[in-house]
């Protein structure tokens, strides 16, 4: 796996080369607003660019189209992200190691290079992954004993379409964006995926065992509704 760079003089992007021994064919994807391409291991370099000049058009389309979806552009004038619930503003500097700090309510982006929106969500997303687990497994373990409801597994990772998921052996995953929210919303999804564990469906057993917990959950379920663009 390598990156290269493409310039025409109007069209530039980055793009990662994976070379594969078994594939037969060249394939480029379009994944969080980076390329990815993809072909036999013993392709030349000079035959992927002439493969990646030929679609370079499609390419520059569909990162566009990319970039408009992403749910926060944050090299907007007056950009911000959440963080533990708090609006933080965003600083871009220059500097020799791509990193992302957040202290003091603001958010510090460092980038060797011009940003676009699809780099920076990516630092941004690599950060909330990176403390996930170590902030919010105690959350878990807290309202875990406090409702007598201990899960098989507990696993982070970064979802599109759901905050969290109780599986049928009673495995919980939970988003690694919920390091976006408020203690109050991060305990709403907990809860609600520790119920999980004694009933699978919404039935109303279910939402009066977690009302039992969290008399005000309809609120904090509709106050969490203002942070789901972040999941796509």
């Amino acid at each position: 796996m390598t990156t290269h760079h493409y310039d025409d003089g109007t069209r530039r992007f980055d793009y990662t080369l994976i070379l594969k021994p078994r594939m037969r064919h060249r394939y480029i994807r379009i994944r969080d607003g980076r390329v990815i391409v993809t072909a036999p291991r013993h392709t030349s370099l000079r035959t992927i660019e002439a493969f990646i000049e030929a679609k370079a058009d499609w390419i520059t389309r569909h990162l566009n189209a990319a970039r408009e979806n992403t749910p926060i552009d944050l090299t907007s004038p007056n950009a911000h992200l959440y963080w533990r619930g708090e609006r933080c503003p965003v600083q871009i500097e220059h500097g020799e190691t791509a990193q992302l700090t957040i202290e003091n309510g603001t958010a510090r982006f460092v980038l060797p290079h011009p940003s676009n929106p699809a780099e920076l969500l990516a630092l941004f997303q690599a950060h909330c992954k990176r403390h996930a687990s170590h902030t919010l497994l105690p959350r878990i373990e807290h309202w875990a004993a406090i409702m007598g409801l201990q899960p098989t597994r507990i696993g982070f990772r970064r979802a599109r379409t759901r905050w969290g998921s109780c599986s049928s052996r009673n495995s919980l995953s939970f988003n690694t964006w919920m390091m976006i929210l408020p203690d109050e919303l991060i305990d709403y999804i907990i809860v609600h995926e520790l119920a999980h564990i004694l009933h699978k469906n919404h039935s109303h057993d279910f939402w009066d065992l977690v009302a039992q917990y969290l008399p005000d959950w309809k609120q904090r379920r509709k106050n969490l509704r203002i942070f789901e663009p972040f999941l796509r």
